[in-house]
């Protein structure tokens, strides 16, 4: 995906969460509208300001200004664009509410700091120009030129959305201090950054020639360039001005650059040639030729099991362990619900551990990914058989701040996989918004405003007439500071279950464990966040059916993140009567009561017997052999263990309700059994 982005701009990457810097109090909103003598058509909103020179505050010119708008439903519409001109200034017409600065491309020898690439931005019908001034580092420039080719497959994708308009190549430079994740990197194997790195963009002429900036302070960097990276190595004080030497590096694709004064510089992958000291870094790639191709079927059907037409089929690629991203590739059904798929396969790609997935869409309909499957060396089919798209739901939406007032261009995000991210959408001038084709359950939904961040959980009923509007109140964006924080050690089991802290309980009353004394507690620690905590409702059901009559007490403690409102709603939709209490604290991070127990992930069952003493807590290892007591409960339970490979993720609930309604009928079983 940097790839593309580097050879065209904004892409469908660029919907990643936005991460507002620490101790930023919303920059993005102006505090007073900019005074204009002309006059002002009605409901238009700017984004304008300058670009000037960090140290010398001169204006720079000719700097692209990229603003992407998640939201916009045309993906020629998501990126707007200004230029600066020759005072620096620019000028954006966007849409009220959020946008993102995204990367502007600055001339050769200027680059920026990490905060000045990405920022949230917004408009209000109080503030309708918004005012966001950049400054500009400068460093040396570097003359490069690519004389590489693009394969078919590169050309089909880049000039997808381009209309006539010629592919604009692009190179860039990264900071990246950090040797092994360099080398990693330069390898082609995933990489991860806890903080942005210091970067510069520049555009190259139709010819591949064109200017590369110098950025960041350790001289430690990865040239990306259209389909290639490089490493640029340059000690400080060198001067690439004045080079009067170069020797190529045995054994290596890397040359090394000598300047008047001794100072190193090494480029990989370039072949170098002078001109009056000046260096110029050549670039010369080949297309990567496919040396096989991955074929995606499958059929799509409503759930009456009818063929459904048109439905957008859009493929996910990813490594086993490593992450994913959608390819580019997309294709739709045709009248007999059918697709197919094929994908060329490179001889630059690294091609182990892969994994595909298919992520569907059709208005009207809930959008869903496929089960990942994983694919063979020898390219062999994959058929996803029949796909089965539930009806869609919708739910009206209103985002309020911290003053109870609503927040226009709010944009609301579904975060549960990639088919729900294409129902993005913004709130209104009301605050107000409507999620459509949603599927019944918890989806996680992401809200954004500049600095005003909120991930909650949503209960989408199958009964369209409980989804009604829901409130959001989003606040500004706090770093946590507990985001590392240590797992508390679990209590063990014998020790005395300590009181626990709760908020509210789903049915208005108050409880307190030292009042059940005498009788056998189960707790039940889960969050809507956790998938498999929902998925687990079957067998908590059954546990709270069968002992019912024996006096048993079944609680849930759901994490400090939770709402009641969203909890009620999954009790009623899923006929679930246990109550459910709101752990203390501010995030799922500091539980109140988690903390206490020790709780070592979610869900986590803990069974308490009539003296208050801890019988027995699955979220920790069982004793012995841990494959030995999956096969044990497995046969006890009347399931097969291990699964077959080719179980479906309905059938794996279903092996896991069923082990996990043995595994807590025993435990509470010993307990009983022992009281008698």
């Amino acid at each position: 995906m940097l790839l593309l982005f580097l050879v065209t701009g904004l892409s469908d990457a660029a919907q990643k969460k936005e991460q507002p810097e620490k101790n930023q109090k919303s920059p993005a909103v102006s505090t007073r509208p900019e005074q204009h003598s002309e006059s002002k058509p009605a409901a238009q909103y700017f984004i304008t300001g300058t670009v000037r020179d960090a140290q010398t505050g001169e204006p720079v010119s000719d700097a692209e200004i990229r603003l992407f708008v998640a939201s916009e439903p045309d993906v020629n519409q998501r990126e707007k664009k200004g230029i600066t001109n020759d005072a620096g200034q620019y000028r954006i017409e966007v849409p009220i509410g959020n946008v993102q600065l995204w990367f502007p491309t600055l001339k050769p020898g200027y680059w920026l700091l990490p905060e000045e690439c990405t920022r949230a931005l917004v408009t209000t019908a109080e503030n309708p120009v918004l005012v966001h001034n950049i400054k500009a580092q400068t460093g040396p420039t570097w003359n490069i030129h690519w004389k590489g080719k693009l394969n078919e497959h590169q050309l089909k994708f880049l000039t997808a959305h381009l209309k006539d308009q010629p592919i604009q190549y692009r190179v860039s430079l990264q900071e990246v201090e950090d040797d092994a994740k360099r080398a990693a990197w330069l390898k082609g194997e995933p990489v991860s950054f806890q903080k942005a790195n210091a970067s510069s963009i520049s555009n190259l002429d139709q010819t591949g020639r064109g200017k590369l900036t110098q950025v960041g302070t350790s001289g430690k960097t990865i040239l990306t360039l259209v389909n290639m990276t490089a490493e640029l190595i340059v000690e400080s004080g060198f001067n690439n001005t004045r080079v009067i030497s170069l020797k190529q590096i045995p054994d290596t694709e890397k040359t090394e650059m000598i300047d008047s004064s001794g100072k190193k510089a090494i480029v990989s992958k370039a072949t170098v040639t002078l001109s009056d000291g000046v260096p110029l870094l050549t670039f010369q790639t080949e297309a990567a030729k496919p040396t096989g191709y991955q074929r995606l079927s499958g059929r799509v059907v409503d759930k009456a099991g009818n063929p459904l037409a048109d439905v957008r089929v859009g493929v996910i690629e990813g490594l086993k362990g490593g992450g994913s991203g959608e390819t580019g590739e997309e294709t739709q059904t045709t009248d007999d619900g059918t697709f197919s798929v094929k994908l060329p396969i490179y001889d630059n790609q690294v091609f182990q551990n892969q994994q595909y997935s298919v992520t569907l869409t059709k208005d009207g309909f809930a959008g869903t990914d496929s089960e990942i499957v994983e694919a063979n060396k020898d390219f062999a089919p994959i058929n996803f058989k029949n796909l089965t798209l539930q009806p869609g739901h919708t739910i009206p939406v209103l985002v309020l701040d911290e003053q109870k007032q609503p927040l226009p261009g709010a944009i609301l995000e579904p975060v549960n996989d990639y088919a729900l991210r294409r129902q993005i959408t913004r709130t209104d001038a009301t605050g107000k918004a409507v999620l459509k084709n949603l599927p019944s359950g918890v989806i996680r939904l992401s809200v954004r405003w500049g600095t005003k961040i909120k991930e909650t959980n949503l209960v989408i009923s199958k009964n369209p007439s409980k989804n009604r509007e829901v409130t959001i109140h989003v606040n500004e964006f706090v770093p946590s500071s507990t985001s590392m924080v240590e797992k508390q050690k679990p209590l063990a089991v014998g020790q005395q279950a300590p009181e626990w802290e709760i908020v509210a309980w789903s049915d208005g009353r108050t409880r307190k464990l030292s009042d059940l004394r005498g009788q056998v507690v189960v707790l039940d620690f889960w969050g809507l966040r956790c998938s498999g905590c929902v998925a687990s409702i079957p067998a908590q059901k059954r546990l709270a059916r069968k002992y019912k009559e024996q006096g048993v007490v079944f609680l849930g403690i759901h994490t400090a993140d939770g709402e009641m409102s969203q909890i009620k709603k999954l009790l009623q939709s899923e006929q679930w009567t246990t109550p459910t209490g709101i752990d203390r604290g501010t995030s799922i991070l500091d539980n109140a009561t988690g903390k206490k127990y020790g709780i070592q992930g979610y869900p986590a069952l803990i069974v308490i017997n009539p003296e208050g003493q801890i019988t027995f807590r699955s979220d920790v290892n069982p004793p012995g052999d841990r494959g030995v007591f999956m096969k044990t409960l497995a046969e006890a339970s009347d399931v097969k263990w291990p699964p077959a490979e080719n179980a479906t993720q309905t059938e794996m609930i279903e092996i896991m309700n069923q082990l996990q309604f043995t595994l807590i009928s025993r435990e509470i079983e010993h307990v009983l059994n022992a009281k008698q």
